[in-house]
């Protein structure tokens, strides 16, 4: 083989060498290469089956506090001239955890947020009401925009928020594999669904 070409080949052959002995991400890239290719999206490294167990109780926290702030009575013991701001409260809890858990179906969070695909299952397509849209709830809770003074407020349309994400994350836990079960605060599928008032 010509010098030139043995001298390019022994470099190769190093990068190739020196790029596997650092890994990569679970998608196949090296971290050589996500380096150099910094317009990709690269897969963040799969959890562990201890860490999904983890991942799947901070879920339940969501999946709870979703359905609780919906059915919890706002004016129990609670002062006339405060019922303004506990509805608020309740309200903005709701969404809030609506959103949370729609980014969790629909895999649009960002790469250390806990996805859906950290469990190996395709994303879920959420439903929600018209003039109920994620962007809505982002736009009128989780930022101060001037849409809120260039709109209407959305009239919330709650229970039908409720229906459609318990629905889905019903379909969500029916394909968990049974390993997964109980889970490090040693909750079982069924504690989950317990949850689920469709």
């Amino acid at each position: 083989m010509p010098i030139f070409w043995q001298n390019n080949f022994n470099q190769l052959n190093y990068f190739i060498n020196w790029s596997y002995s650092f890994g990569g991400s679970s998608n196949g890239r090296t971290v050589a290469f996500e380096a150099i290719n910094r317009g990709s999206n690269p897969c963040p490294p799969a959890m562990n089956i201890e860490q999904e167990k983890s991942a799947l109780d901070s879920l339940l926290y969501e999946i709870w506090m979703f359905n609780e702030t919906f059915s919890i009575s706002d004016y129990i013991s609670t002062p006339i001239a405060k019922r303004d701001a506990c509805h608020n409260a309740l309200l903005e809890s709701f969404l809030i955890h609506a959103r949370n858990l729609f980014n969790f179906l629909e895999d649009k969070i960002k790469k250390d947020d806990i996805r859906i695909s950290d469990f190996s299952i395709n994303k879920i397509t959420v439903n929600l009401p018209q003039d109920n849209s994620i962007h809505d709830i982002n736009k009128y809770l989780t930022h101060l925009t001037k849409k809120r003074i260039q709109n209407n407020k959305p009239k919330w349309k709650l229970g039908e928020i409720k229906k459609e994400i318990n629905e889905k994350i019903h379909k969500f836990l029916d394909q968990l594999p049974p390993d997964l079960f109980p889970t490090k605060e040693r909750k079982e599928k069924s504690d989950f669904k317990s949850y689920l008032t469709l």
